[in-house]
């Protein structure tokens, strides 16, 4: 349920670009957290970040965004990639 019918409306009118300082936390967000993994320092909000991010990711591919034939087996890896570290998680 939208609240604020307005300024959903407006929200979503707004060109991405100008979410400029949202866009770079988020990426900065992402990136510790791929680090962090890469490390194994990982916890469980690092593995939370990196679900948010594919989860995203997997949307915009899904809703047509980027070229199928390139984005589609990168999307399908990363959730591979997730799963397979949960798993290894799951059994530590």
């Amino acid at each position: 349920m939208v609240y604020d019918t307005m300024g959903y409306v407006i929200e979503s009118l707004t060109p991405v670009a100008a979410h400029g300082s949202v866009l770079i936390d988020l990426k900065l967000k992402n990136h510790v957290a791929l680090a962090t993994t890469t490390q194994g320092r990982a916890d469980r909000k690092t593995i939370d970040v990196l679900i948010a991010a594919l989860n995203m990711t997997e949307t915009l591919y899904k809703k047509g965004f980027g070229d199928v034939e390139e984005h589609g087996p990168l999307v399908k890896a990363g959730m591979h990639a997730l799963r397979s570290l949960g798993a290894r998680g799951a059994d530590t």
